[in-house]
């Protein structure tokens, strides 16, 4: 019976005693490198075939996974979303989409804008001109991150943020986690009262932001702004 080598590096059966004889039964690297790493590792350790999403045995395409560039986990062998993606902040916020002016006081027990990411990352907050639809008294809203234009995409986060009474300011309202989006992509945060005593919110005429629109008109925007964090990589 011939000598089994328990490395993964095979040789030619004539220099296998040289081999055995000057080095003994230890393992040598594979020139290739094949052996190097955890890749290698599941490939061999796999009793069945890889796919070309690099699973053991699993179904093939399309691959799935975070898309979102900049995102923490972003994997660019996927094709289709599964959900997953998340931001783990790398530094301080930088502030990305704006639209400041305004002209024209309004408001909605339902409100949305939309809006194109220019830099890549997490989304860490928005701030918004806004008093309170309840005022003189604050009022808890919620408000919702969304794929796409308009209300129609997936959700990507929901939270409560409290609106302050009086003349509509700048309000600020951190995320709890950062939401990774994609830069060129269309996003919309939306706006939901309990319900209305007065106008509350700030927008300007004229189609001040063309990256995005608002509910209220097509040529109207709500004064906003967003400010993004850079992802590290996991």
């Amino acid at each position: 019976m011939g000598l089994r080598s328990p490395c993964r590096t095979s040789f030619p059966a004539p220099l296998l005693p040289a081999l055995v004889l000057g080095f003994g039964l230890g393992c040598f690297s594979d020139p290739g490198g094949a052996d190097e790493g955890d890749e290698g590792d599941e490939t061999e350790a796999c009793a069945g075939v890889i796919d070309e999403c690099g699973v053991c045995g699993g179904p093939g395409g399309p691959c799935t996974g975070c898309t979102v560039a900049g995102s923490s986990n972003y994997d660019p062998m996927a094709e289709l979303n599964d959900g997953t993606c998340s931001c783990t902040p790398a530094g301080g916020s930088i502030a990305d989409q704006s639209q400041l002016e305004s002209n024209l006081g309004g408001g909605g027990m339902d409100v949305w804008q939309s809006f194109t990411p220019g830099v890549a990352g997490g989304l860490a907050s928005l701030t918004i001109e806004t008093g309170s639809p309840l005022d003189p008294e604050p009022a808890t809203v919620t408000l919702e991150i969304l794929e796409g234009e308009g209300l129609g995409g997936t959700t990507l986060t929901s939270f409560e943020a409290v609106f302050q009474p009086g003349l509509a300011s700048l309000q600020t309202f951190e995320l709890a986690e950062p939401v990774p989006l994609a830069v060129g992509e269309r996003y919309t945060f939306r706006i939901v009262v309990p319900e209305q005593t007065s106008g509350y919110l700030s927008y300007q005429d004229g189609d001040p932001y063309p990256e995005g629109t608002s509910s209220i008109d097509g040529d109207r925007d709500l004064t906003f702004r967003t400010e993004m964090v850079t992802c590290a990589p996991e």
